[in-house]
């Protein structure tokens, strides 16, 4: 009897480390997915500094914005 119990509390210990192991996975992705957008949004910003910039050197120019 005791020794079944023992499996049973292994299983469980194996079970929580799988979760444990799979959440650490889940947190990883998730965080660089955070840092590719926030790399995306700077990107963004220093093209509309850039714009900004062109339109007052040459202000007798058109500057259009080149989509993706």
């Amino acid at each position: 009897m005791h020794k079944i119990e023992a499996e049973k509390t292994l299983m469980k210990l194996a079970e929580k480390d799988q979760i444990i192991e799979q959440l650490r996975k889940q947190a990883l992705l998730a965080q660089r997915k955070a840092e590719q957008g926030s790399m995306q949004t700077q990107g963004e910003v220093q093209e509309m500094a850039i714009e900004n910039w062109l339109a007052n050197q040459f202000p007798l120019d058109t500057i259009e914005e080149i989509k993706k």
